[in-house]
C-alpha cells in the first residue's frame, strides 16, 4: 500500500512538471492588444521580456456600469527599470485613444529600484484599457505589473 501512494504521488508530481511552462515559454502570448493578457483589479503578474521587439500587453474591461479611475504600475525585478510602460483606452464607441507612456523614473541617486506608474485615468463603463511593456534596451528582464482600480 505505501509503495503504490509514493507511486501515485510520484506520477502526480511527474504529470505537474512535464504540462506546465516556464515564464520563458510564454512565446505568443500577450505579445499583441488582440493576445493581451487579462488582468484583474490588485492582480500582481510577474513576467519577462524576452529580449529585443518583445512586447507584453494586458487588458481590463469596465464592466462595473460606473466610471472608474485607474493605475497602473510596473516595477522592474531587479535594479533599475529598463522598460517603457504605456495605456490605451478603447472607448467601445470607435474612438480609441493614443498610446501613453508613464514617465521615466527620476534618478535621485538613493535607490536602486524605479517604478513607473500611471495615475487617476478615467475609464467610461464598457470601455477596455490595453496596457503594454516593453524593453529598452533588448535584454532579457523579470518585471510585475499592478492594476487598480477606484470610485470617481
Amino acid at each position: 500500500m505505501k509503495h503504490k501512494k509514493f507511486i501515485s504521488m510520484l506520477l502526480v508530481f511527474a504529470m505537474a512538471f512535464i504540462f506546465s511552462q516556464s515564464a520563458f515559454a510564454a512565446k505568443g502570448i500577450g505579445d499583441t492588444k488582440e493576445t493581451a493578457i487579462n488582468i484583474f483589479p490588485k492582480q500582481e503578474i510577474r513576467l519577462f521580456i524576452e529580449g529585443d521587439g518583445d512586447k507584453d500587453w494586458f487588458t481590463w474591461t469596465n464592466n462595473t456600469g460606473a466610471t472608474k479611475y485607474l493605475s497602473g504600475v510596473l516595477e522592474p525585478g531587479v535594479g533599475k527599470s529598463r522598460y517603457k510602460f504605456g495605456v490605451i483606452i478603447d472607448y467601445n464607441n470607435g474612438r480609441v485613444s493614443d498610446i501613453l507612456f508613464a514617465q521615466d523614473p527620476v534618478d535621485i541617486g538613493q535607490s536602486e529600484w524605479s517604478i513607473h506608474t500611471i495615475n487617476d485615468i478615467l475609464v467610461p463603463p464598457g470601455a477596455t484599457v490595453y496596457y503594454v511593456v516593453e524593453s529598452k534596451n533588448g535584454v532579457m528582464e523579470e518585471y510585475k505589473v499592478t492594476h487598480r482600480i477606484y470610485d470617481v
